[in-house]
Formats: structure tokens, C-alpha cells, sequence
């Protein structure tokens, strides 16, 4: 039969079935509040007449579960009303409901004449509810049974063991725990036959093993051993994983497996370690052989070697020319790059070490990510402005000459271009950055002043035009009509078109600097006048057409 003190918590089924069936008897402290102030309550068997018997013993299952759990007692009362305590149980010992039932056995060889009663006695902390205390499976057994014998061991494994013995009785009983254990304190396995296997043990732990026999219900025999085994160590397997920054190494050995596992790490470079997961930075980088040695309690070992690559911290950095819109990059004076990303900052991507981009004018955010052979990365950053070329270019205009008044010339440079800046050299000492059609008037007038107008671009590049007024009269005072030119820039072929030409009029190049060139005339038709600029530098020129009706100056770009 069983019983439980049962009031908040106890266990949630009984021992024998594993169902809560009602199969054992609850006594509670209903009135467990306020104004109660009984601590203890006992339960009691019928009268068990012990007379004739040789080794009687009592068996039964516990459950303790509840904080205010004080103890359980076990007494034994004779017909003349002496009662002796003769096991106690103190404190909680299950921490759930659900928890496992555990097994007692007391001797009763003291109570061979005589006829008595077990006391289940529990006793609760001042005042509380949750002190509930399961009994299940009480009896009292004669232990004078024929003991198995032959008993021994066999399979010894990391984690189980196999136990076998001869036995004569109806059935046997195992108990073991940890070598040393107090019988009563172990893990209890009923009704099991030879060979059986225990499982669930510990790697390299030392185990008593005790066996009875049941010759039935309340004859058992008494218990057999210890048989003392130890389990063997689990297998030692080395493993390890790294991860690298730069020369520095994190090394983990988690994935070894074994029992009481130690570590022997050689680096490859003439350092060693004994941690489990060391951390190691390398002088140089370099492919390195890296052993692992590990070596369980029991004395095993197993060792992995493998081949790790470590690098100096890679290094970005961006050069870059311009060229009008174009950019040509250069990434190749990047340290330790294998491969290279950038962003060119318009959406635009690349993965070569020197990539060229033609740009609208704006100011561009370019990234570059190199990465190394080990994985590590580094960014560099540019801002890159992208603005057009300035081109400089001016005629003039005398105004008055003489009279003892200088010469007033006026200048026009507005048809320069891509210029945020100019300047004015008018070749006599005197400046202007005001106005891109200046007016100046020269003390002592002449056509040997050198004429400079230099125009600048946000990007500060710059354009110069210089010539002496002697070499461009560019009274603007043209009577042919439209003047056409294509392409400009130009790199091989020149078109002129004009809407009236004649036979007498001719073209004089200059350069930059004011310096006659000679550029072949291809071929006069229908208006059209073709030169062949192959030849020419890339730069500035300019081409003064000069015929009867006027003198007209053009600018002209050369790729």
C-alpha cells in the first residue's frame, strides 16, 4: 500500500504504475493555517507479527517534495508501547512533482520475537502547507533467501557496464552508486535477470554495485557485493578551429572530445601552449604548421596537424589622375592586396587594381576594399571633383590711339569657357580680375605688349592665352559672314565653312604662346576649307582668317 502527507505539492503520481490512480493514501494538513499549530502527523501499518522470522527487513518508496518539508521519521512500535526511532529522512528531497520516487531499506533483525507496528512520521517547518510526503510500496520482507552468487562484471564502458550473476529466487534487485556509497542511497533497480546492462554512468568513475534476490514477497535475501568497477575514459579525439586578425590567432579546441582532456599546442613557429583555447600572434606572416595534441585521464592521445596562412594587415591606398572628365585610378600601391572592389561613387563598380571612369562634372565619394590573402580588409576613401577643362580665349579692339591720350583697347574674352576665375596680364604691369571685357588704356601706345588672359577651373586647372598685339589684330571688323568650325576640339581633320570666301584670303596658326605654326590646307571648296591637324600638339591654337573685308581670330582645341 502506499500513503502520502499530501497538502501544495508531493509527488504527481504514485511509484508502482506511474499514474496518479489513487493507489496510496494522503493525509493532509487541511487546517494547516491559521490557529494550527500541530507540526507532525504520523501514519501507521496493522499489527506485523515478526515472530519465526530470520532477517526481516523493511522496503518502501518516498517522495519529499515541498520547501517546508522538515523530516520523515521511522519508528517501530512494540505491543507494550515502547517505540523506537530507526531511520530519519531530513529535508526536501525530490524538487518537483514530477521527480523520481526514492527506495529505503531498514533492517528489522532487532524485532525477530516480536509483533509491531511502522510509524511513517512527518513533520513539517511552523505554519506551512507545502510540506507533502509520498509513501508507496511498504513492505517487510524475511531477507534469509539464497544470496546470488558468481556475480561479476563484464563490458566495461565509458558510460555502462554489464552486470551478471546465478540466482535461485524469483527475481533480483540491483542497487549501485558511487564507489563508497551508504546501501539505501543508491539508485534501486527492481525485478531485472542476469545479464543486465547499467547505463547513464559517468567516464572514468569509480561504482559499487550491490545485488539481492526475492524469493518473495516478504522473503529476500540479503545483499551480494560491492562489485567495484571503474568506467573507461571516452575515446580522445583531437580537433581544433582558429579564427585570424592579421598576425594574431584565436585557437579553439571545443571540438575535441574526450575525459579529462589536456593540451599540448605547437604554433609552428617555436611557440607552444597548454591552454584549451589559446590565443597566439605570429611575427611574421607565413603559412604555419599548427599540432594539437590531446591526452584523457585515462592516458590516451590523438593529434591534428593543420596548415594556417597568417598576413600583415592589409593597407588601401588610392591614387589618381585626371584628364578632363576621366579618371584613371590606381589601387596597385595597395599593401597585401589579392583583390580589389571599388566604388567609383556614381553606382559604379570595379574589381580591377587600376580602373579609368569618364564622369559627369560633380564631386564623387570613391571608396576602395582591398583584401588580402588571409580574408582581412581594409578601406581606403578619395573625394574626386570632376570639373571641364577652361579654355582662354580674347580678341581686342583699339579704341583711340594718340593725341597724346595712351591707346584704349578692349578686350573680349567671353567666349573663354569652363572658367570660376580669370586674370588679365595686359603686358604693361597692370592686372584685371574683375571683368572678362575690360577696357585698359596704355600709357605709351604700340603693338609690342604681350596679352595674357589665364582662366581657371574649380578644379584648379587652368588655360593661358598669350599673344603680343602685334601678332593678333583682332580689330573685329569681318565682312564675310558666318564662321563655322568643325570638329573643335579636332585631332586629324579641320573644317572651316564660311559663307563667302576669296581668292586672296589667307589662314596663319598660331600657338599658345603666340608662335606661328605651319598647318597644311587640305583643299578649298564651295565654301569649305579643310587642314590636316595630325600633326599638331594637343593645346590651344588659334587661327586668324584675313581676307579684304576683315580680319577674324578663331580658338581652336587640338586632342
Amino acid at each position: 500500500a502506499g500513503a502520502s502527507f499530501f497538502f501544495g505539492s508531493g509527488p504527481s503520481a504514485d511509484n508502482t504504475t506511474g499514474l496518479l490512480t489513487g493507489k496510496y493514501a494522503m493525509t493532509q494538513w487541511i487546517n494547516g493555517g491559521a490557529g494550527n499549530t500541530d507540526n507532525d502527523t504520523d501514519i501507521e501499518t496493522p499489527w506485523i507479527d515478526l515472530s519465526g522470522s530470520g532477517q526481516p527487513e523493511l522496503d518502501f518508496a518516498y517522495h519529499m517534495f515541498g520547501n517546508q518539508i522538515d523530516k520523515l521519521e521511522v519508528l517501530v512500535k512494540k505491543t507494550d508501547g515502547t517505540t523506537a526511532l530507526v531511520n530519519t529522512i531530513t529535508g526536501q528531497q525530490q524538487i518537483a512533482k514530477t521527480d523520481a520516487w526514492l527506495l529505503r531499506n531498514i533492517s528489522l533483525s532487532a524485532y525477530t520475537s516480536d509483533t509491531v507496528k511502522i510509524i511513517f512520521r512527518g513533520y513539517r517547518t511552523a505554519g506551512g502547507f507545502n510540506g507533502s510526503i509520498g509513501i508507496d510500496d511498504v513492505s517487510v520482507e524475511d531477507v534469509i533467501c539464497v544470496a546470488p552468487s558468481n556475480a561479476a562484471v563484464s563490458s566495461i564502458g565509458a558510460t555502462s557496464v554489464d552486470v551478471q550473476w546465478n540466482s535461485v529466487g524469483g527475481y533480483s534487485n540491483i542497487q549501485y552508486g558511487p564507489a563508497g556509497f551508504t546501501l539505501g542511497q543508491g539508485t534501486y533497480i527492481a525485478n531485472v535477470s542476469s545479464v543486465y546492462t547499467i547505463t547513464g554512468l559517468t567516464p572514468f568513475t569509480g561504482y559499487d554495485i550491490y545485488i539481492k534476490d526475492s524469493c518473495a514477497a516478504t522473503n529476500v535475501s540479503a545483499w551480494v557485493g560491492p562489485l567495484t568497477v571503474t568506467t573507461i575514459c571516452d575515446p580522445a579525439s583531437a580537433n581544433f578551429s582558429h579564427t585570424t586578425s592579421n598576425l594574431a590567432v584565436a585557437f579553439n579546441s571545443s571540438a575535441s572530445s574526450g575525459t579529462g582532456l589536456t593540451f599540448d599546442w605547437d604554433f609552428g613557429d617555436g611557440n607552444s601552449s597548454i591552454l584549451g583555447n589559446p590565443n597566439h600572434t605570429y611575427g611574421l606572416a607565413n603559412n604555419y604548421t599548427v599540432t594539437l595534441i590531446v591526452t584523457d585521464t585515462c592516458g590516451g592521445s590523438d593529434t591534428i596537424i593543420k596548415n594556417i596562412q597568417v598576413c600583415d594587415p592589409p593597407l588601401a591606398i588610392i591614387n589618381y589622375s585626371l584628364n578632363g572628365l576621366t579618371v584613371n585610378y590606381d589601387g596597385s600601391a595597395s599593401v597585401g592586396a589579392v583583390a580589389y572592389y571599388w566604388d567609383l561613387g556614381n553606382g559604379i563598380f570595379n574589381t580591377s587594381a587600376t580602373p579609368s571612369f569618364t564622369y559627369s562634372q560633380g564631386t564623387y565619394n570613391v571608396s576602395l576594399v582591398i583584401t588580402n590573402d588571409c580574408g582581412d580588409t581594409d578601406t581606403a576613401f578619395a573625394t574626386v571633383i570632376i570639373c571641364d577643362e577652361p579654355t582662354s580665349f580674347f580678341t581686342y579692339k583699339i579704341i583711340s590711339s594718340g593725341g597724346g591720350g595712351g591707346m584704349t583697347v578692349e578686350f573680349n574674352g567671353s567666349l573663354s569657357s569652363g572658367q570660376t576665375s580669370f586674370l588679365w596680364l595686359f603686358g604693361d604691369g597692370n592686372t584685371n580680375t574683375t571683368s572678362l571685357t575690360p577696357t585698359h588704356i596704355y600709357g605709351v601706345p604700340g603693338l609690342f605688349y604681350e596679352v595674357a588672359l589665364i582662366t581657371y577651373s574649380s578644379c584648379g586647372s587652368s588655360d593661358t592665352m598669350k599673344y603680343k598685339l602685334a601678332d593678333v589684330v583682332s580689330v573685329e571688323e569681318w565682312g564675310y559672314g558666318e564662321v563655322n568650325v568643325f570638329p573643335n576640339p579636332a585631332d586629324v581633320d579641320l573644317r572651316v565653312s564660311l559663307s563667302e570666301t576669296t581668292i586672296d584670303m589667307t589662314f596663319t596658326w598660331f600657338d599658345i604662346t603666340g608662335k606661328f605654326v605651319e598647318v597644311p590646307l587640305i583643299d578649298i571648296q564651295n565654301g569649305n576649307i579643310d587642314f590636316d591637324v595630325s600633326a599638331l600638339k594637343p593645346g590651344s591654337y588659334v587661327l586668324v582668317i584675313q581676307g579684304d573685308k576683315g580680319r577674324k581670330s578663331v580658338r581652336i582645341i587640338i586632342r
